[in-house]
């Protein structure tokens, strides 16, 4: 942290980043990144100042031109270092994807066959945010990978590519096996917003992956497809089968911002849903829509689990094991009456169980 906030008053920006270069390997996190970011901004704005010319763009570029190759010798070494720390690496993978320097690019097409799966994934990143268009040319001779982490970071990258380059992959990345990669290619395509994006987020509302009927409930909210609503009363009905709550509570969601007509029956049904915290979300989206639904004490009581007469199960009432079996416990037995003509009972030190009464400890000899 010295070296950082020493090199930051450093006058000499060419000498602060070949230092910053040489002691990267100190870091344990990648304050050199934050340093370089900070210095393209001082650097630009002390050019246009001391210039002060009637062309500040040409200046302007000639900064930017500068810190591009100043921050790309910074960066290259650690990407093509792959004994360098992967979080290291990680993080100069990602800046690159802001640096223009031409060389980054054969670096980062070096790494995008990289072990990790993070690093291939912020590999793909970068070199979309570098070239959109020759970005789908690298795509085309790349075999689908092997990790669904990274094809699942891929459907987010389609979504930033025009429709036509982007969504010809992500339909082929519906037919995924891993279902985890599913709801990322459902958010890609309500951004790119296709004509048959409501078909297909229709079509997943009856997915066996809860995670999966959340991403395509947000799809049509966020496509606005009013038509839906009977089936987004399905899907949360279907969702009771579930271990967890997410897809009922998005179901529910998805009604009360579309203002469906069935979005007021659907969520009082829910002020009776078998999660408490389907319940509470019910109630916010019912008071939404109706202030005066008084929705807050209608999801009482809190459900246990149990059906009503669990509790009254003699097992629990009349237990048929008595705690004075146990041995340890003494049997308790009323005393002498008191003044008030009652039996008085033990106070609590005397049932006391002797196993867990602490010894005392033996007092230390005298030593004459």
């Amino acid at each position: 942290d010295d070296l950082v906030f020493k090199a930051l008053a450093d006058a000499n920006r060419r000498a602060l980043l070949d230092r910053l270069r040489q002691h990267a390997r100190a870091f344990k996190r990648p304050f050199f990144l934050e340093v370089v970011q900070k210095l393209q901004g001082d650097t630009a704005r002390q050019q246009q100042q001391d210039q002060q010319q009637k062309e500040p763009t040409h200046w302007s570029r000639g900064a930017q031109s500068w810190w591009d190759a100043a921050a790309g010798r910074v960066l290259l070494p650690l990407i093509q270092n792959a004994k360098a720390d992967p979080y290291l690496r990680l993080e100069a993978v990602v800046a690159a994807g802001s640096v223009a320097d031409p060389a980054l690019t054969d670096a980062l097409l070096d790494v995008i066959a990289d072990p990790t799966p993070s690093i291939r994934s912020a590999t793909l990143r970068a070199l979309a945010q570098r070239d959109p268009q020759g970005f789908v040319f690298i795509l085309s001779g790349l075999d689908i990978d092997s990790d669904w982490t990274v094809r699942a970071a891929l459907a987010d990258m389609l979504a930033t590519l025009p429709e036509s380059a982007g969504l010809p992959r992500l339909r082929a990345l519906l037919d995924d096996t891993d279902q985890r990669v599913i709801p990322s290619v459902l958010n890609a395509l309500a951004r790119l917003k296709p004509a048959d994006a409501a078909t297909i987020l229709l079509a997943r509302l009856k997915a066996d992956d809860a995670v999966v009927r959340v991403a395509a409930a947000k799809g049509l909210a966020e496509l606005k497809i009013g038509n839906s609503g009977a089936a987004l009363v399905e899907a949360y009905r279907f969702g009771q089968r579930d271990t967890t709550y997410i897809a009922r509570a998005a179901a529910l969601t998805a009604l009360a911002d579309l203002k469906s007509p069935e979005a007021a029956p659907a969520i009082t049904e829910a002020l009776a849903d078998k999660d408490w915290a389907v319940r509470v979300r019910a109630a916010e989206l019912l008071n939404r829509l109706d202030p005066a639904a008084d929705a807050d004490h209608r999801i009482r009581p809190v459900p246990t689990g149990r059906a009503s007469d669990f509790y009254n199960a003699s097992r629990l009432t009349a237990p048929p094991v008595s705690t004075r079996r146990l041995g340890w416990l003494p049997s308790i037995t009323p005393t002498a009456s008191g003044s008030d003509g009652r039996s008085a009972m033990p106070s609590a030190r005397s049932i006391r169980s002797p196993a867990l009464t602490p010894r005392r400890r033996p007092s230390p000899r005298r030593v004459s």
